[in-house]
Formats: structure tokens, sequence, C-alpha cells
């Protein structure tokens, strides 16, 4: 059982804070502070010397032993009224001052003087300290107290102890996740990065203080709920973090409370510090699995990035205002591909040759794949009014076959930005350092993005094809207008591609919770079983028919991975239900039954639709069974 504190080794009252520093007079004996009292609940000291309370400790609360007047007491009732009455004389001199300065202003508006612990007022960016001024209280000790300091000590108070806030940090492996390895400029290799973001920097374990502006205390709320998000994945056994919620609770908690009362507010986020803030905010929902969420985010963060003066003022910034812009542009694009929607920001600045010749190979792939993600999303687009005829030429109107020849042929260029050997799937093994695999992570990523950019390059013509019978022509004989025999496979070969760096990069990191790559992994199965029921149509002409063990495995084994980590997150992916049913499709299609694609506006009401997918910026189509055939006909 824990001993209490001898009385040499209570805390001096130097380091209480109390409202009366007065002492009482306590029964010998008594060493519980008024918390624990107020809970009726033991107070324990560890170590014994400890000056605070264990309970106290984990919840980041102020240890007031019951030899001090009780903080929550209201006994006291004369000196409360006077200060009520002093700061309702201050506000009423400020409400008269502020009436005769600007006789326009609104009756309304020195309502939101009042300091609020749930909704502060907005500051202006610009007239920063003469707003502040007018606002603000003195009390009677002669401090002064504006709503940006009340919101600071708020937003401080959620913060946990600095060995809990270190804990989570380190333990939830903060400094490893994938978008950690980008948030600064690779100027010569990844490792260069990834050595400075697993280093673990003092500034970013230094925990803030009241002083410290709201947007850098949102950001360290943001960054401990990154780390609980992925600490609820791990069993309690390993960590304890002494907390009274479950960290996942504790995640959303503290990512509520940043967003509720800082990065909703555009003023207090119009800064650099904030399109930080906002990116980790948009990870964390990306983590979630909620991109929809994130897009509007990274959204957000490139209108307020735009008010800042960028992409304009890039050539004078620093470097690591060049990267953080950079990876905002790159983290839109990529979404607006996944989810089917127009970009933000069409401007290609970032890849300009004056910054391309000071980036190594390795940037200078990921730049130009942020460049023709682009060029995807806004090729798509424009093939939109008029889907049912892709590839012919109009009249002085859009030739989507030209541009998606030109992004195919900047997509080849790309890869001899690397010698050939960096583009093999990397080996992850688990005697090497931290930052080793981080590097090879870091490469497992932008291969998997090359071989995704591909397979949205040739979808539009991939799934206009797919309702073509047999006689007219088959996914697997046509997916382009050209002559080029490559581009026949081309979705195939990339969508193998990849799912092997999806279970490369699960199987070292099997439960983190990072959903960034999973996405990716859901188009090239779904892509990949669609065509192998395609092929199955042409019955012995099915030039897939010798890969679809291997592939059929290698889809059996994503779709394992990613229910566990469902199963781990408490979560349901109507991606996966889609999975396994077109998985069951595809056996049926193997054993003689005939299927086809329709748009689904397109589907006879008396037609019976097997599945129906989500294919983005082109709309819902069916998969429906054709009636069927005898063998004869069939083929075999």
């Amino acid at each position: 059982m824990p001993s209490t504190p001898s009385s040499s080794s209570s805390p001096s009252p130097s380091t209480l804070y109390a409202p009366n520093h007065k002492r009482r007079k306590i029964r010998k004996g008594t060493f519980s502070c008024w918390e624990c009292k107020h809970r009726k609940r033991r107070c324990i000291f560890e170590p014994v010397s400890n000056p605070s309370c264990v309970y106290c400790d984990s919840r980041g609360l102020q240890f007031i032993s019951q030899a001090f007047a009780d903080p929550s007491s209201n006994t006291n009732y004369e000196q409360v009224e006077d200060r009520i009455q002093h700061i309702e004389s201050l506000v009423d001199h400020l409400l008269r001052q502020r009436k005769n300065a600007s006789p326009t202003v609104s009756s309304s508006r020195p309502a939101a003087a009042r300091v609020s612990r749930d909704k502060p007022p907005l500051l202006s960016q610009h007239g920063l300290d003469a707003e502040a001024a007018s606002f603000a209280v003195i009390n009677p000790n002669g401090v002064w107290h504006t709503p940006t300091r009340s919101l600071g000590s708020f937003l401080l108070s959620y913060i946990p102890p600095p060995s809990t806030a270190v804990m989570i940090l380190t333990k939830g492996k903060f400094f490893y996740f994938p978008f950690t390895l980008v948030q600064s400029p690779r100027v010569s290799r990844p490792q260069t990065t990834i050595k400075a973001a697993t280093a673990k920097p003092d500034a970013a374990l230094e925990l803030p203080s009241s002083t410290t502006p709201p947007v850098d205390l949102a950001r360290k709320l943001v960054q401990l709920a990154l780390g609980l998000q992925q600490l609820s994945l791990t069993s309690s056994r390993e960590v304890q973090l002494r907390l009274r919620e479950p960290p996942g609770a504790a995640a959303q908690r503290y990512l509520t409370v940043a967003s509720r009362h800082v990065t909703s507010d555009n003023e207090l986020v119009c800064s650099l510090e904030g399109l930080d803030t906002l990116m980790l905010e948009a990870r964390y929902h990306i983590n979630a699995g909620t991109m929809r969420s994130a897009w509007l985010i990274f959204r957000r963060a490139l209108s307020v990035a735009q008010m800042l003066g960028y992409p304009q003022r890039l050539p004078q910034a620093s470097q690591k205002t060049q990267a953080l812009f950079f990876r905002l542009v790159y983290c839109d694009r990529f979404l607006s591909l996944i989810l089917g929607l127009p970009l933000s920001l069409s401007d290609n600045s970032f890849a300009a040759e004056q910054f391309m010749a000071k980036l190594s190979p390795f940037d200078r792939l990921e730049r130009m794949h942020v460049v023709l993600a682009g060029r995807i999303a806004d090729r798509n687009m424009r093939m939109l009014p008029r889907f049912g005829s892709l590839g012919q030429r109009e009249e002085g109107g859009f030739d989507d076959y030209k541009e998606t020849d030109d992004i195919d042929y900047e997509l080849r260029k790309a890869i001899r930005y690397l010698p050939l050997a960096w583009w093999d799937p990397p080996v992850l093994e688990n005697q090497v350092p931290e930052e080793e695999k981080m590097g090879a992570i870091a490469q497992i990523i932008t291969q998997m993005h090359h071989h995704y950019l591909l397979i949205m390059l040739y979808q539009a013509y991939f799934v206009q094809h797919l309702g073509r019978s047999k006689e007219a022509d088959s996914v697997i004989s046509v997916l382009s207008a050209g002559d080029h025999g490559y581009k026949k496979l081309a979705i195939p070969a990339a969508s193998r591609e990849v799912l092997t760096r999806c279970l490369a990069f699960r199987d070292e990191h099997p439960m983190m919770s990072y959903h960034g790559l999973d996405n990716k992994a859901f188009v090239a199965a779904t892509a990949l079983l669609i065509i192998h029921i395609d092929g199955h149509n042409l019955g012995r002409a099915n030039a897939l028919e010798h890969q679809r063990p291997l592939d059929l495995r290698t889809i059996d084994n994503v779709i394992d991975i990613l229910e566990r980590l469902c199963l781990r997150n408490h979560l349901t992916s109507p991606t996966i239900s889609v999975v396994r049913k077109l998985r069951i499709i595809e056996e049926e299609a193997a054993d003689g039954a005939e299927f086809y694609v329709l748009p689904a506006n397109e589907v006879p009401e008396t037609a019976d639709c097997s599945l129906k997918l989500e294919i983005p910026y082109f709309g819902s189509f069916c998969i429906l069974r054709r009636p069927a055939r005898s063998a004869a006909e069939h083929g075999f």
C-alpha cells in the first residue's frame, strides 16, 4: 500500500496556487488535496517526494493542499462582489469610450468583448494589438486579460502533463508517420529528411505555456490527437497513459477542441503555423478514413495560403514554406482524384525549373506526380460532357486522347528520374534502423502513387469499353484508341504494382492508423477484378487467365489486412464489402456466368443489378448478369 508523504516532503506554499495564501488549520495527518477530497478518493503520491498526487498529475490539475483555502469555495462573497463590480465598471467605461470613438459601431459588437471559454471573439490579423487592447480587461491585481490570453489558458488546460504528452508522441510514433517525412524539404535524398523527422526534435516535444499563441496550442493538441489515434490500436497493457478515457476518445476530444476554437476560425489560422495545423487536422481525418472532411480542410488551407500571397510569393519564400505549400497542393490533388472532385488550384509554379533544379531526383518525381495528377483531374472534368464519345476528336474541341497520350508520355519520362533499381519493391527488414525503414516506406508510397496515376489515366476508357459486347471489343483487347500494345494491359499491370506495395506497407505497419494508401489499393483491386470478369467473356481468348491465380491471391491478402485494420479501428468499410462481392462475381464468371457493365441510369428497370460501383468523376455503374448461354456458344 503506498505510503503518504511526510510533512517534510509536502510541497511548499510557493509552489501551490492558492486564492488565499493564509494557511488553514487542518487535522494532524491530513495530506490530501482538495480535488481528491471532493471526489472522495485516496490521495496517493508516487514517488513519496512528489509535490503533486497521482490523480492531479494524470489529469494535469494543480495540486492544492487542504492547508490552503478551497479554490472552489464560494464563502468569500464580499470579495467576489467587489471584483464583479470593479469589472463591470471597467467594461462600462470601455463601452463608453468605444461608442464615443466609433459612433457607427453596431450595438451588438460590445457583446463580443465578453471573454468566453467556449467561443473567443475574432481577432483581426492586421489590427491585432489595437483590437486586443480595446477588448482587454484589467483585474484587481493589474494583470491584463485578453480574449487570446483566455483562449490560450483554456487550450492549455487540455494539454496533459509533460510526461504523458511525451509518451503519447513517442509511443504513438507520431514522428514515424508517413506524412512526417514530407514536412521538410529534401534537398539531396529522402534519408536527409527522414533522419530529421525521426530525430524527435526538442521543439516538437516542448510543451507550450499560457503565453503560447492559440494556433500553436491547437497544433500541439492535434499532434497529440494523432498520437492517441495510433495508440488506440495498441493494447492497453503496452502503454499506460493514465488517461480517464480510452485513447481513441481522448484523440477525438483533443481534435474537437482544436477545431472548434482555433482551426475553424479563419483569422486564427491565417499564418504559416495555421496552415501547418490545418494540414495535421486533415491528416487525422485521412487516418480515420473520412476523406471528404480531409478534402474540405485542405481546400480551406489552400484558400488561406492564397490569402497569404501564395503561390506568387514562392520564389522569395524559405524552403520550409515552399515545401509546406507543395504538400498542400499534393494532398488536395490526390484527394480530388480519389473523390472525383475538381482541383482547387491549377497553378504548377512549385514545379518550375528554378525549384526543380535544386531538388533531388526523388523530389522531382514527387512534384511531377502532382503536376500529372492535376492534369488527369482536369482532363476528367473536361471529358464529362461527352463521356460516351471518348477518344473522338471534335472540331475545335478538347482532344481527350491527345491529352491522355501526353500525360502517359510524361509518366514514362518521370520513370527516368531515378535508376531502374529504385523501382524494385523495397525489402523491409526488422534489424535495420528506423530511419532506413521510413526511407523504404517513402519509396513504397511514391512508387504506389506512380502506378495509381497510370490506373486513373486510363480509367475513363476502361469504364467506357466495359459496356461493349464481345463482338464489339473487350476491355482487354482495347483500352485506348491508339496502336500502342502496352496500353492494352496498362491497368492490370499497374493494379498489380499498387497491390504489391500496399501489402509491403501493411506488412511493416499492419495496425498503423493510416488510410491514405488503402483507398488506392481498393481502386487497384476493383479494376483488376473487373478486368478478370470481362476477360472471362472471351472464353479461350482470355489473355489474363494465367495471371488469375496470383492476382486473386494478392487481392485476398489485401482484403484480409484491411478487414483486420477496420476491426481494430471499430470501423465498417463499405469498400471492403464491395471488393468481396466483386470477388464472388469473378468466381461465378470463371465458372461460366457472363457479366457486363452499364451506367446506372441506363440499366433497365427489370434488370437485376448484381453490384453497384462508384467510379470517380464518371458516376455510378452496375454489374449485370447476361442470360446463360450453352457451352458451345461460350467457346469451351
